[in-house]
């Protein structure tokens, strides 16, 4: 990773055909934890709007906690559980990609800040435009809306300590 640069850790789980369970990413999260890599979880292949796929999540948040994660394809009908997760796991994160529930971004920034939102688009699979927008008209103050449009990535990639920025 250090010789290539890598930035992050990106898991498609069922796209690929592995489990996240901690007896097969015990090696991969261990080496994240040491060196506090972002390990990017889309959930569009980890099971999506099914709140039991978080049970595996939480299972690795709370052992590594040094590893920051950052769910992927958060989908609109998972905010009960969400909140949950983040409430007991401080290194989760989510991306505002389809993370569409009403006012989503105000309920999550209202119980944990802008620190743990990252804009996400899935571009070039789904038009940026709108996405944006949620974040430019969400009802935060300007500064949790920079921290969710870049500060918040760049924050996690300056915390991998293999990373040494964009080339």
């Amino acid at each position: 990773m250090k010789k290539n640069n890598m930035g992050a850790i990106r898991l498609h789980p069922l796209q690929h055909s592995y489990t996240l369970l901690d007896w097969n990413m015990e090696e991969l999260m261990e080496l994240a934890n040491a060196y506090s890599i972002p390990v990017l979880i889309d959930l569009k292949y980890a099971g999506g709007d099914d709140p039991r796929a978080f049970e595996p999540i939480y299972v690795l948040a709370k052992k590594y906690t040094a590893a920051p994660i950052v769910m992927l394809s958060i989908g609109y009908r998972t905010a009960r559980s969400l909140l949950q997760l983040m409430e007991k796991c401080p290194n989760v994160s989510i991306d505002t990609s389809t993370f569409i529930t009403y006012r989503g971004i105000e309920m999550i920034y209202k119980h944990f800040g802008s620190e743990r939102i990252l804009f996400g688009s899935r571009m070039p699979f789904i038009d940026g435009g709108a996405l944006l927008g949620r974040v430019i008209y969400a009802d935060i103050p300007a500064a949790g809306k920079e921290n969710i449009a870049f500060n918040n990535a760049d924050r996690l990639l300056k915390q991998n300590k293999l990373y040494s920025g964009a080339k």
